[in-house]
């Protein structure tokens, strides 16, 4: 209802197993597997996100928090982050 006011977003990361690069690469002793980390971000309204770290990329909240930024640059770039924030809600999932 107050798009100018506040922003919704949710970030969540998949199963690291699902993502090996190729599938099959589990089942052949040769060569392991890629590992990567696939994150989406839902920005509610306004668009979906979804970036892609290799397994050299740390994890952790230091990625959780690069994908925010990266996503909130990229909102600001097209104009569309709320234009009269007075606070800034980081609730924290256990």
């Amino acid at each position: 209802m107050f798009p100018k006011k506040y922003l919704s977003i949710i970030v969540d990361g998949m199963d690291q197993k699902k993502t090996d690069c190729p599938v099959m690469g589990r089942y052949v002793k040769e060569e392991a597997p890629l590992a990567q980390r696939i994150i989406g971000v839902k920005v509610h309204g306004l668009g979906n996100y979804v970036y892609v770290a290799d397994e050299s990329v740390p994890g952790g909240s230091n990625l959780i928090l690069e994908v925010l930024n990266r996503t909130l640059l990229d909102l600001d770039a097209k104009g569309l982050l709320p234009t009269d924030p007075e606070s800034c809600f980081l609730p924290a999932s256990r």
